[in-house]
């Protein structure tokens, strides 16, 4: 991917890596912050998205700052094409190995949940015991919140219904992961 005195037809000569790297970072980060996302409990979502940006911006800067030098690309040498050009090389080699290590070591550390909610699959039987729980936990929650309007709640009733909201979340997350899971598997 270059323009020189040999090679100066962008529509050849460069639209074509281009047209490639951006296909690969549309595959590779969709679904990398995708699953950082949903990776992370909904009341820290926001969280992940911080720390996800702050590690993408941090790896950037770092690339731009380290991969140099380690090339062998310093001081004055990027202004020769066939030092860039080798340097060039280089950095893409380190690039390369990075990734395969970065790969190795997800593969070795990472659990392949592939199911993400634990249990049979849904249906309106599976399905009937949670939406009990939610209908039972969703009055206790009513009852707690009309009893008390204009009085104020005692700190064990504010404690109870910071753990009924807690609880309804993960009734809900479960309900959903199971419908998804039930979507998204294939038939045997």
């Amino acid at each position: 991917m270059r323009i020189d005195g040999q090679h100066r037809n962008y529509l050849f000569d460069v639209l074509p890596g281009l047209t490639l790297f951006g296909l690969g970072m549309a595959t590779l980060v969709t679904p990398l912050v995708t699953t950082v996302m949903g990776s992370a409990p909904p009341d820290d979502v926001g969280i992940a998205s911080g720390v996800n940006n702050a590690v993408s911006r941090s790896a950037a800067l770092l690339a731009v700052a380290v991969l140099p030098p380690l090339a062998g690309l310093t001081g004055e040498r990027y202004r020769n094409p066939l030092e860039m050009t080798h340097s060039y090389r280089i950095a893409a080699a380190i690039c390369v190995g990075i990734l395969v290590i970065g790969a190795i070591v997800v593969t070795l550390t990472v659990p392949n949940n592939r199911s993400v909610s634990e249990g049979p699959p849904m249906t309106r039987e599976t399905e009937q015991p949670i939406l009990s729980q939610i209908h039972a936990l969703v009055a206790e929650e009513h009852h707690l919140r009309s009893t008390h309007t204009g009085i104020g709640l005692k700190q064990a009733e504010r404690q109870r219904l910071e753990t009924i909201e807690r609880q309804l979340d993960e009734c809900w997350d479960l309900l959903r992961h199971r419908r998804a899971d039930e979507e998204y598997t294939p038939e045997a």
